[in-house]
């Protein structure tokens, strides 16, 4: 059984400097004079708005070693993941075929949400389940995630579904309104094990007629989907974000009162154990105050009280009113924050008149150090 859920936006979207409730002055912290590396491409979304674009047209790809800044300031750091489907825009492709008779592509019929005109159209007969499909090869015994975006081509909805199989099971199905704005729907499954063929695909819900646009198919191995990875003849890798600034070249003391770095969580992970790190960044003089505050969702967070000390490890519930102290008592060393709910808003890290990092040390936005774990969020940093 999966786990289905679907994330909406507008084909346009405004991406208001909403953080506070009003309109942010420029960062204190500047991402542009960081020091910034990833191997790969990568789509320029915000998750905050349904995973829209950004920017459209030769915008809405950052080339390799270019950071994903969003126009509000905050930027996006995410780990590596690679999406498994070939020719993820071309449902028109011989890597793609009809699960049976009554299905028709038409490609590149419609502008995509990146601003492309490469999303085709699939248009299936009604009387039973019928869908374009891919064949997968999938490891035994792992979550993996299946999403596609998706908008109809007529003015009524129909009932559509995003396909997804395991090893150890029949089709399962996603069924969902088709809607009439770009829509990315995802669903989660564990692949089992068995002799059964893995499959993705997008059709009706087995009674009607649907006409139904598609583009970027993704399937990945992991508890949450992660940005657009657009695929060709064989499956791709977006690497993971790495950004730092060196010592000597930020303010060590962002802000006198309190400083906040805001963050939009993607990893639904519930096991710091097991490495779902969010951030270590935040040190501060002896007896100062950090304070996290969130807005709905359940969490862990695990930090240190003393110099050496153990690591303190609890979960946390979070709601708008709801403000978690923590008084150390010598220079923080790690503070780190997972468990998240997934897309359930943002929470903030804040320090009460204290340093963050010594101007000496490396300081590393999204990470833990370097090449460790990745936040998977969207970090907003200090304002003026």
């Amino acid at each position: 059984m999966g786990f289905l859920r679907s994330k909406r936006f507008r084909t346009s979207p405004v991406l208001a400097k909403r953080f506070g409730g009003k309109v942010q002055n420029v960062a204190l912290l500047d991402f542009n004079n960081a020091t910034f590396a990833r191997s790969s491409e990568a789509s320029f979304v915000d998750p905050r708005e349904g995973w829209a674009f950004a920017d459209t047209g030769a915008g809405a790809w950052k080339s390799t070693n270019e950071a994903r800044i969003l126009p509000d300031g905050a930027v996006l750091i995410e780990g590596s993941s690679t999406n498994l489907v070939t020719r993820s825009e071309e449902l028109n492709h011989a890597d793609w075929s009809n699960s049976a008779a009554g299905v028709t592509v038409t490609a590149d019929d419609r502008e995509a949400p990146d601003g492309s005109y490469d999303s085709d159209l699939v248009v299936t007969t009604a009387g039973a389940r019928r869908f374009r499909r891919q064949l997968l090869t999938l490891a035994d015994n792992t979550n993996y995630i299946a999403s596609t975006f998706v908008q109809r081509s007529g003015a009524s909805a129909e009932n559509a579904s995003l396909v997804y199989q395991p090893k150890d099971a029949a089709a399962q199905y996603l069924d969902f309104a088709s809607p009439s704005s770009w829509e990315r729907q995802e669903v989660s499954f564990d692949s089992g094990t068995g002799a059964g063929t893995p499959q993705i695909g997008v059709g009706n819900d087995g009674t009607n007629t649907v006409r139904l646009y598609a583009w970027n198919v993704q399937i990945e191995a992991g508890d949450f989907a992660t940005s657009p990875i657009r695929t060709e003849a064989a499956s791709a890798t977006r690497a993971s974000d790495n950004m730092s600034f060196a010592p000597g070249t930020y303010p060590s003391k962002i802000a006198w009162g309190k400083s906040t770095w805001t963050f939009y969580m993607l990893d639904s992970s519930a096991n710091i154990s097991a490495g779902a790190t969010l951030y270590s960044i935040f040190r501060g003089p002896s007896n100062s105050g950090l304070t996290v505050r969130g807005v709905g969702g359940a969490c862990r967070i695990a930090y240190l009280t003393t110099a050496g000390g153990p690591i303190v490890d609890r979960a946390v519930t979070f709601d708008a009113l709801q403000e978690i102290s923590v008084t150390m008592d010598f220079v923080l060393g790690t503070m780190t924050i997972a468990g998240c709910t997934t897309g359930n808003g943002t929470f903030n890290l804040s320090t009460n008149d204290s340093y963050i990092v010594p101007s000496t040390s490396t300081l590393y936005i999204g990470q833990s150090s370097a090449g460790g774990n990745h936040a998977n969020a969207v970090i907003l940093p200090p304002r003026g």
